[in-house]
């Protein structure tokens, strides 16, 4: 296993990984707080499908409500 993906192990550590790739998401703009649907979507399958065993659950849940984006 690549060395940098064990520090993913530790909750702080994903923590930071998961907050950069929200922010890195996030469309550009002075106080943009929020990500399209779409593109959470695309994140969570990057950085949680390992971690996160409901997803397809989620979705289904999430395709139900009227959810335009995420914070």
């Amino acid at each position: 296993m690549y060395a940098g993906r064990s520090l993913l192990e530790d909750s702080g550590q994903f923590r930071d990984y998961y907050r950069f790739c929200f922010d890195f998401s996030k469309e550009s703009g002075f106080g943009v707080r929020t990500l399209p649907l779409e593109v959470a979507k695309q994140m969570w399958q990057l950085t949680l499908k390992d971690r996160f065993h409901h997803m397809d659950t989620w979705f289904t849940f999430l395709g139900t409500q009227d959810v335009k984006c995420v914070t």
